[in-house]
């Protein structure tokens, strides 16, 4: 008689004893996969640390500078291991659903305290007339720049206000109201904020009574207006490009 190939048939409970035996066989993997990962990670922290202690006794300022470590100071393997953290259970972040705040451009706002001197340019009378219907255009905002200057032991603020015209006859006849306002005055360094009067200051002072930038420095932040030596580096330089025709010119 054949013998039946057919496989045994496990009662419910064997069936959940087998399903228990196997979940308790996965949750120790997963504690010994967590408990794994808190020692790497622990390394990890560790090297890093070690990295930046490294590259500060080596690159940063002689002030700085630090003794020791070695390069092979708190491995892995060289002393009796730290006990390992407990497992913790993975903790799934929640979306964050904030508006990253952008950053803004690294030049500072002109500073409150300083005087302001408005200056406004203006149209001329032909050129507030409107092209389109020869009607006046009238006055409905106004633009300001702002460019430091200086005068002799000063530092002020020169607002610059630029008027916008539009003519009202075209806009109420549901045509292009047709804008208009004045060119702004050329600057010595463009987009740079800085009037001539402060550029020939700090370039008189360089090289004509030789005194160093960061000597200027200190004197203008008495003024009012805290500058960085780099930034009247930077305006030097561009001086230097600006003048360089004059040079050339005077020595030939």
């Amino acid at each position: 008689m054949a013998v039946s190939s057919e496989p045994e048939l496990l009662t419910p409970g064997e069936q959940l004893a087998q399903q228990r035996a196997e979940n308790a066989r996965l949750r120790a993997q997963v504690e010994e996969l967590l408990t794994l990962v808190a020692e790497l990670r622990g390394t990890v922290e560790k090297q890093q640390d070690h990295i930046a202690k490294l590259v500060k006794m080596h690159f940063g300022r002689k002030s700085e500078r630090i003794e020791g470590p070695t390069l092979f100071d708190d491995l892995p393997g060289d002393g009796p291991d730290d006990p390992a953290p407990p497992p913790v259970a993975p903790v799934i972040p929640e979306p964050d659903v904030s508006v990253p705040k952008r950053k803004g451009h690294g030049r500072k706002a002109n500073p409150a305290n300083l005087p302001r001197r408005r200056e406004e340019i203006d149209l001329s009378e032909a050129e507030k007339v409107c092209p389109c219907c020869a009607g006046v255009r009238i006055r409905i905002g106004e633009t300001i720049r702002e460019r430091l200057d200086y005068t002799p032991s000063s530092v002020f603020v020169r607002e610059i206000a630029q008027p916008t015209y539009a003519c009202r006859s075209c806009e109420q006849a549901a045509r292009d109201p047709q804008f208009a306002a004045p060119a702004f005055p050329p600057e010595p360094v463009p987009r740079s904020g800085i009037g001539a009067g402060l550029l020939a200051q700090v370039i008189v002072s360089k090289c004509v009574v030789h005194l160093p930038l960061y000597r200027q420095e200190s004197i203008f932040a008495r003024h009012g207006w805290p500058v960085c030596r780099t930034r009247l580096c930077d305006l030097v330089a561009a001086c230097a490009t600006l003048l360089d025709p004059v040079y050339l010119s005077i020595a030939v």
